[in-house]
């Protein structure tokens, strides 16, 4: 706009805001016209509104003094001053010009707010502030709303409960507030110990807006804290079937009503008033159990926890086939939750009454693994090969056919046969890494170290996220003698895992080993065993570092205590997993050996021969140990030296 418009736009808005009103025509005399405001004030008024709106507010502040200096008698300008102070945190400066502004049009609200702020900022004098407010409040204007709010913070601060309750009264007394307003009265209601108010406006809300499921949420909230449980279910349960498309279905919006009720039916008679319903609400019985099945999967549930939710579920479900012990969904659901919590011999019942409803490849692949949880790895072994045969390759269940017979193939030892269904699945889901993966691990099984690394190369970039990928290489290119190799694997993955403990032990391993790293390697293992504490294989670690570092009997401290934690997990393990057992006697045979080593250096040979004579024990022909025996077998032998 040109400038000469622009003062011409200003100058109407002026005329308009400082000229008094007509008078109307009465029989009264004439009172005499009020004079339009001097030139030299509406031009300083222009100036401080155009630098207002550039955001130069000192610039506005001279301004308007220039044009009260010409016009004392205008509101605007007095409220215009009052408002820029504020602007620039003059606030016991903006007290003169608001209240000259108050006093000559004392029904505007924005001058009263303008005072009030600059009173209870600046001048700090709350009594005069609040009589603002007040007087705000009792106008027939807009602002109502924003004034309680300021006498609620000033009510709140002095401790003044019952002045914060009056005034939220008058609040909600208010006419046309929209429920967000009521809703924030509520839950002050709430704070100042007055429940049954809020509660009072919750049920107003849900009459008003039934599909409003964060109003049902807060009022069965309120009814479950005052005990009252058979109102909180049904509130709960009314908010459930508000909206017919997701009738008693779970949503992400009313997940939180599905966890209070959670909370409700952990209670046993709470659950038996809702087993004896009748008619039984079937639909919304389902979905609890469903629920309650949820919970039990969660990782973060705890042991106890999941226990009790397999129980509910459980309970859920018996009443369900109790109306309809024929349905398909309620049998296989419960077969799948007895296999869950390890009990085969009922799962496979019931897979196999619902494969008497409907035959399909999940309840076949049920009954498989309820065979493998027994350890009847031939009945498992037909059954799978049977739907390995006939499940296609983009089949749900065809990664867990997979994965099942492959190893109960490497539990029996047959690995060709585990390769070929690994191999198999890779070629027929080339896209999916997880086969090939599973591959290569059969050679790092078998320490195969070439096959296993050439598989394994090409994963570490389409599985760079999975840390065991990159961890396999580097311990395969470790064991094979590219250390170097090994090295780059494990510092990448811990550039992207740095609190891998696994791989952290190993780098600072193999530096031990190196011999030319140590404060590096140190670093490395301690780290590990920050991590893992009780983990023998990086005691031993630190112990061996120790050694390297000429630290002796630092080193045989740390050395006893891998020994003690390997031990107790040698009484732990399972005898029949052989697997367990080799990891244990190799890790055994190592730390007996440093320890032995360390004893050595000590001087205290009787010690080093106990050691060596254990670490024989578990590697009767490792012909390292037999030789650093024999230097030493002329000492004296003692069978409790350790």
């Amino acid at each position: 706009m040109p400038f000469i418009a622009k003062r011409y736009t200003f100058l109407l808005l002026f005329l308009v805001g400082c000229a008094a009103q007509q008078p109307q025509i009465d029989l009264r005399p004439v009172e005499k016209e009020t004079p339009p405001p001097p030139p030299q004030a509406v031009n300083a008024f222009i100036a401080a509104k155009m630098a207002e709106d550039r955001g130069n507010i000192d610039l506005a502040i001279n301004a308007l003094q220039v044009a009260i200096q010409h016009d004392s008698t205008s509101a605007t300008l007095h409220g215009a001053l009052a408002r820029n102070l504020n602007a620039r945190q003059r606030y016991v400066n903006a007290v003169e010009p608001a209240q000259r502004a108050v006093k000559i049009e004392p029904t505007n609200a924005n001058y009263r707010f303008d005072l009030y702020r600059s009173l209870i900022t600046g001048k700090k004098d709350t009594l005069s502030a609040l009589q603002e407010l007040q007087a705000i409040v009792t106008m027939a204007n807009r602002y109502h709303l924003r004034a309680y709010d300021q006498m609620l913070q000033i009510y709140s601060a002095q401790g003044q409960n019952q002045l914060v309750l009056q005034t939220l009264d008058r609040i909600v007394a208010l006419p046309r507030l929209r429920s967000q307003e009521l809703r924030i009265a509520a839950q002050n209601y709430v704070k100042y110990k007055a429940e049954d108010r809020a509660e009072a406006i919750y049920q107003k809300i849900v009459i008003q807006e039934p599909q409003n499921l964060e109003v049902y949420l807060n009022l069965g909230d309120l009814q479950f804290r005052r005990q009252d449980t058979t109102a909180a279910t049904q509130t709960f349960r009314t908010a459930l079937v508000q909206d017919e498309t997701i009738k008693n279905k779970i949503t992400r919006q009313n997940a939180r009503i599905w966890g209070q009720l959670v909370r409700i039916y952990r209670w046993e008679y709470q659950l038996d008033q809702l087993l004896a319903e009748t008619p039984l609400d079937t639909s919304f019985v389902e979905t609890m159990g469903q629920v309650f099945l949820d919970m039990a999967h969660d990782p973060g549930t705890k042991r106890d926890d999941k226990i009790e939710f397999y129980q509910r579920t459980e309970t859920l479900l018996d009443r369900l086939l109790q109306a309809s012990p024929d349905k398909e969904a309620y049998l296989a659901t419960k077969a799948q939750m007895l296999l869950e919590t390890e009990r085969p011999v009922d799962a496979r019942k019931y897979f196999n009454l619902a494969n008497k409803e409907q035959e399909k490849a999940e309840y076949w692949l049920g009954i498989a693994r309820t065979h493998i949880a027994e350890r009847n790895w031939d009945s498992a072994q037909k059954l799978l090969e049977e739907l390995h045969g006939m499940a296609p390759a983009d089949s749900q269940y065809y990664p867990q056919i997979v994965t099942d017979l492959a190893q109960i193939y490497q539990f029996r030892n047959d690995i060709t046969r585990a390769r070929e269904v690994y191999q198999q699945a890779a070629n027929a889901v080339p896209n999916e890494p997880d086969y090939r993966y599973a591959l290569a691990r059969t050679y790092v099984r078998d320490q195969n170290w070439p096959e296993a690394i050439e598989l394994l190369v090409p994963l570490q970039n389409e599985m760079e996220n999975r840390p065991d990928v990159l961890f396999d290489l580097g311990h395969s290119y470790e064991r094979s003698g590219n250390i170097d190799g090994a090295e780059g694997v494990f510092l990448r993955l811990l550039s992207l895992f740095p609190d891998h403990a696994g791989a952290n032990n190993y780098l600072g391993y193999m530096l031990t080993e190196r011999g030319d790293r140590l404060k590096e390697a140190i670093r490395y293992i301690q780290k590990a065993v920050q991590a893992d504490p009780k983990n023998g294989a990086y005691l031993d670690s630190l112990g061996w570092v120790y050694y390297q570092m000429g630290q002796y009997r630092e080193a045989m401290e740390w050395l006893v205590k891998a020994i003690t934690v390997e031990e107790e997990a040698l009484k732990q393990a399972n005898p029949n997993n052989e697997r367990q057992m080799a990891a244990l006697y190799e890790n055994l045979q190592v730390i007996h050996e440093h320890a032995g080593d360390a004893a050595k250096a000590i001087g205290d040979l009787r010690r080093a021969r106990t050691h060596y004579e254990r670490a024989l024990k578990f590697a009767p022909d490792n012909q390292t140990v037999k030789d650093k025996l024999k230097e030493i077998v002329e000492a004296p032998s003692t069978s409790d030296a350790q």
